[in-house]
């Protein structure tokens, strides 16, 4: 899977110390002996974000990654920094993945633009949280603990 692969994350001097800081807090909590399965990290305004949504799943060697967002906005930016199709793309201008390895598949969960296969073959698939808790919510329940 493409968050096993090779990344260059630790010593990156193109990403901010609190993103490198906080993938390595996050790296380290799962690999203690008993993690929470849930956890939070808090970063301030300007410090980077979606480049720390952008490299969380590598520090936890993830198969597959389900970021929800507050509202369509944030959703719509991390899917432009996330996309290989991007001319803006994170992994990219921030040297994350190494050569050879491929970026993760990121779909966008949207009304309209987005179908069932997409979502399930996805790597990365990014939501707001209506779609998930509101009436909208007709994609994400049909996949249950898969996603």
């Amino acid at each position: 899977m493409v968050f096993k692969e090779q990344y260059h994350i630790e010593n990156n001097q193109l990403l901010r110390p609190p993103q490198r800081e906080g993938w390595q807090s996050i790296r380290d909590h799962y690999r203690g002996s008993k993690p929470e399965r849930f956890s939070g990290v808090i970063l301030p305004v300007g410090c980077g974000k979606s480049g720390l949504i952008a490299i969380t799943p590598y520090a936890l060697s993830a198969s597959r990654v389900l970021v929800i967002t507050p509202g369509t906005r944030i959703r719509d930016q991390l899917g432009e920094d996330m996309k290989s199709s991007s001319p803006s793309k994170f992994y990219d201008k921030c040297n994350v993945l190494g050569t050879g390895s491929g970026h993760p598949e990121t779909v966008v969960v949207a009304s309209g633009s987005v179908n069932h296969d997409d979502i399930a073959n996805a790597d990365l698939v990014i939501s707001n949280i209506q779609q998930i808790a509101g009436e909208e919510n007709r994609w994400l329940d049909e996949f249950g603990d898969d996603l």
